[in-house]
């Protein structure tokens, strides 16, 4: 998150209930300047487009993966999802 102040203060934390574009809603923790997971709420269902770190998976709420990013660079990904569904985010 490049908004995120470099003050020591805001080296960890996390954000619980942002709403995204879509009908979706987020929660996410950070350390460090990056984003360690995240968990999408899809309210309405449909495609949710993300930008996935190299090494990071999306799956879902019974842990079967969506979408992994297997390669060197983050790259943006889209996947469908279902109305009032859990996706989580994982980010090594």
């Amino acid at each position: 998150m490049p908004a995120l102040s470099s003050d020591k203060a805001w080296e960890k934390g996390s954000v619980k209930g942002m709403k995204a574009r879509g009908g979706f809603s987020v929660d996410f923790a950070w350390d460090f300047g990056k984003i360690t997971n995240a968990t999408i709420r899809s309210e309405a269902g449909g495609p949710c487009n993300v930008l996935l770190p190299n090494g990071g998976n999306i799956v879902d709420e019974d842990g079967h993966e969506i979408v992994r990013n297997s390669g060197e660079k983050p790259l943006v990904v889209s996947f469908q999802t279902e109305k009032v569904t859990t996706y989580l985010m994982n980010l090594l």
